[in-house]
């Protein structure tokens, strides 16, 4: 599977479980906040320009997201990141050491 199309799937993924953790929504009904970030998600990584060979966006030279998304990401990621080890170990490793 191509590295951009991975990268939607799984910051996809834990947006869901952030909007089930931190607003009590269930993963297929999202908040109007994070349907928000996963579309600007989305939209953002079909526009990255390494394409396929995208660094992990903390490691990259160029940030995409504006201020206020990053924030949002970092904190989606921080809440997330533990609970996706668990639940999705693979995944999480794979991305991880990539």
């Amino acid at each position: 599977m191509k590295n951009i199309e991975t990268e939607k799937k799984i910051v996809s993924l834990m947006i869901k479980y952030y909007c089930k953790i931190k607003h009590k929504r269930k993963m297929s009904d999202l908040c109007t906040i994070c349907n928000e970030l996963i579309e600007y998600s989305l939209k953002k990584l079909s526009l990255c320009r390494y394409g396929d060979n995208k660094p992990q966006c903390n490691k990259c030279s160029i940030h995409c997201y504006s201020a206020d998304k990053r924030i949002q990401i970092k904190d989606v990621m921080k809440t997330v990141g533990p609970i996706m080890l668990i639940f999705h170990p693979i995944k999480t490793l794979r991305h991880f050491f990539k």
